[in-house]
């Protein structure tokens, strides 16, 4: 199961083995209970793919909270973040402010720290630029 923040991210993916729900952002109460409804922890990991920003994990941190599902970032982390920097763009004051939010709850506090170290963000439409798995 991947959701997916995107649009064109989601229109874009085509890796074989994933269920994939759009989100919109923040997801929708029918998103929540549709996901609870259809849960069966024992058969699926929970994967949620969305900008590499402290929104994107704002977003995941809400999509665990509402849902109650372990959901995990999909190529959401520092690496992914540091392979794609000349696509990168800077910090606004409102994300430093979410970042130091989330390192504070300890929340993904690895990747939130580099973003803020390198100020820099990502939108996760860029990942299929150059990604296997997404249609051009």
């Amino acid at each position: 199961m991947l959701t997916i923040e995107n649009l064109t991210s989601f229109h874009r993916f085509v890796q074989n083995g994933f269920f994939c729900i759009y989100l919109a952002g923040y997801h929708s109460v029918c998103i929540s209970k549709y996901l609870r409804k259809i849960e069966k922890p024992e058969e699926k990991e929970w994967l949620h793919f969305g900008d590499i920003d402290p929104d994107g994990y704002m977003i995941l941190q809400n999509l665990r909270n509402k849902t109650g599902l372990d959901f995990q970032p999909y190529q959401m982390n520092k690496e992914i973040l540091g392979h794609y920097k000349k696509y990168s763009k800077r910090l606004e004051k409102q994300d430093k402010i979410k970042a130091n939010t989330l390192i504070a709850e300890e929340f993904y506090s690895s990747a939130l720290k580099y973003m803020l170290e390198n100020d820099m963000k990502l939108e996760q439409e860029v990942i299929a630029i150059e990604t296997e798995g997404y249609r051009r």
